[in-house]
Parts: C-alpha cells; structure tokens; sequence
C-alpha cells in the first residue's frame, strides 16, 4: 500500500516520514485531496483515515475513492459541521469513532492494550513518547499543547500517581474514565 500523510507543520511532516508515509502533504499549504488524486490517477484513495476533522474533512471525502472508506477518528480543528450524506459523500461510506466505543469494558481496555503492547515489543510498532509524566500532571501536559501550538510535537505519557488514583486536574472525565477502566476504579 502507498501511505500519503497530511499534516498541519515541516516538523509533523518529519515525524511522519520518519513512521513510514510514503507522501507527506501539509493542508496548511497544500491542496492534500488534489494531491492524493494527482498520485492515484484521479481514482483517491481506498481508505481515508481523519484524525483532525473539521479543517480537513471536505478535502479528506474528495480523497476517498467512489466505494472507499472515511474513518472520522479525531476533531483536533473541531467538529465537522452537520452534513448531507448522499451530496456529501456520494458512495463512499462514512465511520466515526471514538475510542471510548471500543474499550467500554475492562476486558476490552486490556485486550486491545495487550495487542498493542506485543506489536511494540515485536519491533512493528514505535512508541514516541516526549517526556513522562506522573497522572496528577496530565492537564499540564494539555496546556503545554496549547501554549506551544501546533508548531512543536508534544507528546507526553503519564502514569497514576502513588495511590494508583486515576485523576486529571482539569477535569478531563471521560479520559479519566478510560484509565480508570485499566485500573477498576472510578475516577474522582
């Protein structure tokens, strides 16, 4: 499979080529869906995958081929606005998700955690973390994002705090809720 990538900034697109995207667009600049076009002679692509939403979601429909899919996974520039499906999408078929949805059971939670943990330890999978964290700081780590913008890739780990309490300072509850879900506890 050809992989293109769209991103926001130079340092993101870095980061992607880095983790094995073959294209790396940047919608700030360029026109992503006439790119992804262009690359695949005017078919698009069989599967679209947007995790920003509303800046990106017009261009990420151009880009999925007629039969192809949109997975709606991120609202990083907002919502996408109410639409229309059949002048929207045509026929292509549209998936939202959250990931609340796939892990609403701790067996889920840790089903899905243990994959992806043995694809890190297989080597197939890279974890770039920026800088850990203890819990009790997570609404810290969210206000370095927004005092940085979206200029410098921020990512930050964080882990439960010496009772193994689960909370976020700024009351992050359906985050809290997740990770209350790794722990059997309910979030404060």
């Amino acid at each position: 499979a050809t992989v293109f990538g769209t991103c926001s900034t130079r340092a993101k697109a870095e980061v992607a080529r880095a983790a094995g995207c073959d294209q790396v667009i940047l919608y700030t600049e360029d026109d992503f869906a006439a790119a992804a076009l262009a690359a695949t002679g005017g078919r698009g692509c069989d599967l679209v995958l947007d995790g920003v939403g509303r800046a990106t979601f017009a261009g990420s429909v151009r880009a999925t081929r007629v039969r192809g899919t949109l997975v709606v996974y991120g609202q990083s520039s907002g919502m996408i606005e109410p639409i229309s499906p059949r002048p929207t999408l045509g026929s292509r078929t549209l998936v939202s998700a959250t990931l609340f949805d796939y892990v609403r059971e701790r067996a889920e939670l840790v089903e899905r955690w243990q994959r992806v943990a043995l694809e890190a330890v297989a080597g197939r999978l890279t974890l770039a973390i920026d800088r850990v964290l203890p819990l009790a700081e997570a609404g810290q780590a969210h206000g370095d994002r927004r005092e940085h913008g979206d200029e410098e890739r921020r990512d930050a780990q964080c882990r439960p705090d010496s009772r193994g309490k689960c909370h976020q300072p700024d009351g992050g509850q359906e985050y809290a809720r997740g990770l209350a879900l790794l722990s059997d506890e309910e979030p404060e």
